[in-house]
């Protein structure tokens, strides 16, 4: 069987439950050996495209294949090819670490697993000390790297994760994704759902974001902060006339901060516009204080994106 170009494709696609709309018209696809983001808001969509990719969920209309077929009829073999993780974590908390491991691996049919893969995966999450303890003694940031570890036991070439770091302290979420990069350095795909875009900026390669089921696009991350209408210059400026003439000429046009109740004052100018701002502050016999770049977020430019105040 010849390999899809990509592992998920979504085209046009819909779902809605009853009178609620969950998606509209949704299309993006995830390639090989990426670590890739879905973002946005409580009710975006996220959990929904997840539950189409593991074939849970019929689509109302548009198409979804993952390795190029319905996810509703693929294959065991196939099928043997996606780890993932919903809202539960399927670790039972009263079987050991050892025996949670050991019971998924018996259930997945996984060759070749011992007990040196088992001693290499509890070094991993360097929880040796507690592979005969209930996993339930374990804390909720060993639990999610166990949960995850889990779904990676037979290898997958797809790992689908939603949330794999919410309500973890920053220690556990550095070192889950210190575990998915290694993951995808090995040319293999995580799919992973947050509302945190913070963590979504730090760890993926692309991103999809969503708001109220409607796709705003899927970019790389660096294409994303090079196509933001939010990158700027702040200039700092000290006015040597009437400082409130030249802010009434630079309001309308500008984000005018009056910073003091001197004659100092803040403009913030869309990148590409500094140059002319300079000679124009020039020939108002304005004095340059400061010039400095502003780097978005994807936060604050997802919000502008939807043209919503960040705060």
């Amino acid at each position: 069987m010849s390999m899809a170009k990509s592992l998920v494709e979504f085209k046009c696609v819909s779902k809605s439950y009853g009178e609620k709309t969950a998606l509209e018209d949704v299309s993006f696809e995830v390639p090989k050996g990426v670590i890739f983001g879905c973002v946005g808001p409580n009710g975006a969509g996220k959990t929904t495209v997840i539950r189409l990719m593991l074939g849970l969920l019929d689509p109302d209309d548009g198409v979804v294949r993952v390795f190029g077929q319905d996810p509703r009829s693929l294959s065991p073999v196939l099928r043997r090819r996606i780890g993932h993780i919903l809202e539960a974590q399927c670790i039972y908390s009263d079987l050991t670490v050892r025996q949670n491991l050991n019971f998924f691996a018996s259930i997945y049919g996984i060759d070749g697993y011992d007990n040196e893969s088992l001693r290499a995966i509890l070094e991993e999450l360097k929880i040796v000390d507690y592979a005969d303890k209930p996993a339930g003694w374990l804390s909720k940031g060993m639990r999610q790297q166990l949960a995850i570890r889990r779904a990676m036991l037979t290898n997958p070439d797809l790992l689908i994760l939603d949330e794999p770091t919410s309500g973890l302290d920053p220690i556990y979420q550095r070192r889950i994704m210190e575990i998915l990069r290694s993951y995808r350095d090995t040319g293999d795909t995580v799919f992973l759902c947050s509302h945190d875009m913070t963590q979504i900026e730090r760890l993926c390669d692309m991103v999809l974001f969503l708001n109220r089921g409607e796709s705003i696009g899927v970019v790389s991350a660096h294409e994303f902060r090079q196509r933001s209408p939010m990158n700027a210059w702040i200039v700092t400026a000290v006015c040597r006339k009437s400082k409130e003439r030249l802010l009434a000429k630079l309001r309308g046009k500008y984000v005018c901060v009056d910073s003091s109740a001197n004659l100092s004052f803040e403009v913030t100018v869309p990148d590409g516009g500094e140059s002319d701002f300079l000679v124009f502050l020039g020939s108002e016999a304005a004095l340059i204080q400061q010039v400095r770049r502003v780097v978005p977020t994807f936060e604050k430019t997802f919000f502008q994106l939807i043209g919503e105040d960040d705060g």
